[in-house]
């Protein structure tokens, strides 16, 4: 038997027919092959075929093929990869493409490039939502933060909540790159080129961004319009989509409440949850003509802050060991610090390292990030207070010897403030001159004795960059989401201070400002488990703290220390606390311990 009569015997059930149905069913076979029916169907399927090859598939090849990529740019589900723990939860790891310019017309989506987000989240226990979270910059990692700090998060919004973060377009995981430079040396070499005082070398900071906005161009091409911030919102919706959530619930600090505030804007029906907390003010991000010396409102006044904390905290701060007076500690210190501008202090450790410690250097680097965070002034006290006593091996090492290349932050917060800034004229608009942007300058030096001239560099960037607006999104001045936001700010917070968060009050219709009685940068920035529960409460059921609360933070700035190094402080509150509220204090406390950014992110304008 061949093996096609073997295959025509077998039955359905696995046995074999007789050879009579074996007859059979070959003879029905030949008669319907032989019948004029089945020849006529034969002939016109055959003409069929020939007049779609040739007329018909050619005609919708375009649209099938716009229809293909539509697969490939709009989120159908994600395929998330195990990418390590915390804290005994897994950590997983995903990408997802979204399209480079989600306010295209359809057609353009259609066939346009996509970009490739890299997401990361913390898998809770007992979630049936997630939280999405922007650590904020521009630049800052999405993936990084949930690694680093995850654990403490949990704490606060408990096992309900999966925590989702992204690496936003151009930033670390994602791609392409919003970047300047092709490696690693290019970076090194041009940080080497870099001045160092736009007050007495405008002119070369002119010459330096003019050629590094040229650099920026060539690397990125076309893509460096659309590294901005209501595309990152837009890409958010996509987020969403991929991992089957309708509404968004989010929490964003710093930048990543002018993020979320552009969210809000662009998408108000799909607001459940968003808070936003170190509040920038949205205004002015998008609006050239408008100055941001909203950002150092209360910049001078924390600084004044930590001086009266150190001096009452009296041996705890070992600054002000020999004062008789917050005055008298303020004024000294200060003179010593404006005193470099004229007059830069040497330092010889060796002859592979040496230099001299300058106004920039303990103002900008030193001084104004510790601002961020208390938790980090008993380690700045003691710096400061070497430096005043002529020491100046520990504030060099600190804060003037030599750094590296521009970093991933650095670059990324460029590209996206000023594609977020420039004018749609850009190209075309009549630049500002040398001495037009010195003057321009002023506005910010006299914001902020501490860190006003840290703005300095973003005019020249803006006046040189090479990139037009490619969005019209202009913030709008009265906004109804379909829930209220939380909107959280520290009474004296140093880079996005609380008139910022009361204008954005006013802003979103029945949205509540918390006030945290604290100085620092974001509500983390110190210890509040008052804070803590109030996010809670809202994320859980959406109800929204009583219009003009506020809370008190946990720990003082400059504790008092035990002789076995354990806080005075803490450990007598903690004989009062439950175990939860105690493991939220001990999170709290470790979120606040977190370092401020890096310190090259402060000699630019934006958070």
């Amino acid at each position: 038997m061949t093996v096609e009569d073997e295959s025509l015997s077998l039955l359905e059930d696995g046995s074999k027919e007789t050879p009579a149905a074996k007859s059979t069913f070959r003879q029905r076979l030949r008669e319907t092959w032989h019948s004029r029916e089945f020849r006529r169907t034969m002939v016109i399927g055959v003409v069929w075929m020939t007049v779609f090859n040739l007329f018909i598939a050619p005609a919708i090849n375009p649209y099938l093929d716009r229809m293909f990529q539509i697969s490939h740019s709009r989120p159908s589900g994600l395929q998330w990869s195990n990418c390590g723990t915390v804290a005994n939860h897994p950590i997983e790891c995903a990408r997802l493409d979204v399209p480079m310019d989600h306010f295209a017309d359809e057609d353009a989506i259609m066939v346009g490039k996509n970009f490739s987000l890299s997401l990361t989240r913390l898998v809770a226990k007992n979630a049936t939502k997630s939280v999405l979270l922007n650590p904020g910059g521009p630049g800052g990692s999405g993936a990084e933060f949930v690694f680093r700090r995850g654990e403490q998060l949990n704490k606060i919004v408990g096992e309900g909540y999966n925590l989702v973060s992204f690496d936003p377009r151009g930033i670390n995981g994602s791609t392409p790159k919003a970047s300047c430079f092709l490696n690693d040396d290019d970076r090194t070499v041009d940080q080497a080129l870099k001045p160092v005082d736009p007050w007495t070398q405008s002119g070369e900071f002119l010459a330096y961004y003019d050629n590094l906005a040229q650099a920026c161009h060539d690397v990125m091409g076309d893509t460096g319009s659309y590294f901005n911030t209501p595309q990152t919102a837009a890409d958010m919706n996509s987020i969403l989509d991929a991992i089957g959530q309708e509404k968004m619930i989010y929490w964003g600090f710093s930048y990543g409440t002018t993020l979320g505030q552009t969210y809000a804007q662009l998408f108000p029906d799909r607001v459940h949850r968003l808070i936003i907390d170190g509040v920038s003010h949205q205004m002015p991000w998008y609006h050239p003509e408008m100055p941001e010396t909203d950002d150092f409102n209360a910049t001078d006044a924390v600084y004044r802050g930590f001086i009266t904390e150190c001096f009452a905290s009296g041996d705890a701060c070992p600054l002000a060991a020999g004062y008789s007076s917050t005055e008298e500690l303020g004024t000294n210190l200060t003179e010593t610090i404006l005193s470099l501008y004229e007059d830069p202090l040497a330092v010889y450790l060796n002859a592979s390292m040496h230099g001299a410690i300058r106004f920039s250097d303990v103002a900008w680097d030193g001084i104004f990030p510790a601002l961020y965070r208390p938790t980090s002034w008993p380690a700045l006290a003691e710096t400061l207070a070497e430096l005043m006593k002529g020491n100046l091996s520990a504030p060099y090492l600190a804060w003037s010897a030599p750094e590296g290349a521009w970093s991933d932050l650095m670059e990324a917060n460029m590209v996206i403030t000023n594609a977020d800034l420039a004018p749609t004229d850009q190209l075309t608009r009549a630049k500002l001159s040398r001495t037009e942007i010195v003057a321009e300058m002023a506005k910010y030096h006299n914001a902020s004795l501490i860190a006003g001239d840290t703005n300095a560099d973003s005019l020249f960037e803006l006046e040189t960059w090479r990139y037009a607006r490619s969005h019209s999104f202009m913030p709008a001045e009265h906004v109804k989401t379909a829930h209220p936001l939380l909107i959280i700010s520290t009474t004296l917070d140093p880079i996005c201070p609380l008139i910022s968060a009361q204008k954005a009050n006013a802003v979103y219709e029945g949205s509540v400002l918390l006030e945290q009685k604290s100085m620092g940068h974001c509500s983390v920035s110190m210890p509040s488990k008052c804070t803590a529960k109030y996010v809670k409460e809202y994320l859980d059921s959406g109800k929204l703290p009583e219009v003009g609360a506020t809370c008190e933070i946990d720990e003082p700035y400059f504790p008092k220390k035990k002789e076995d190094g354990e806080s005075e402080d803490v450990a007598e509150e903690a004989i009062e606390m439950s175990m939860e509220d105690r493991e939220l204090g001990e999170a709290l406390k470790e979120l606040a311990e977190d370092p401020p950014w890096a310190r090259s992110a402060f000699l630019r304008r934006r958070v």
